[in-house]
C-alpha cells in the first residue's frame, strides 16, 4: 500500500543521499537529442583551494532517483584527479541545473 493510498510514492520512490564528502563541481556536459545529460569534463576545488580540471571522466553507471521528490540524475564514475583514479558520484539536479560530485570519505 502506498502512503495514504493516492500511489504518489509508488511513482517516485525516495532515495537515500550518496554517502561520503560532497563537492561543488562545475561540469562540460553534451545532451542528446532526446534530452540523456552526458558528462565529459568537470572542474572542481581542491583542499589547497586552486581548480582543478578532470578530462577523463568515464561514467561507469546511470540511474534516476527522487530526494524529496526532486528527480536527480546519479552518475557513478571514475575521474583521474591529479595522479590518481578516483571513483565518485556526479550528481544532477535538472531543476536547479546544479551539478555536486560525492567522493568517499577517506579513511
Amino acid at each position: 500500500m502506498t502512503a495514504f493510498g493516492i500511489g504518489i510514492h509508488g511513482q517516485c520512490p525516495q532515495s537515500r543521499p550518496p554517502l561520503g564528502v560532497q563537492r561543488p563541481c562545475a561540469v562540460k556536459c553534451w545532451f542528446t537529442a532526446r534530452g540523456r545529460a552526458m558528462p565529459l569534463t568537470m572542474k572542481l576545488e581542491d583542499e589547497a583551494g586552486e581548480i582543478r580540471q578532470v578530462r577523463e571522466l568515464e561514467i561507469l553507471e546511470t540511474e534516476r532517483k527522487y530526494y524529496a521528490g526532486v528527480c536527480t540524475w546519479e552518475y557513478r564514475c571514475r575521474f583521474l584527479l591529479g595522479e590518481t583514479y578516483r571513483l565518485g558520484t556526479l550528481q544532477f539536479q535538472p531543476e536547479s541545473c546544479r551539478w555536486k560530485l560525492y567522493l568517499p570519505a577517506e579513511p
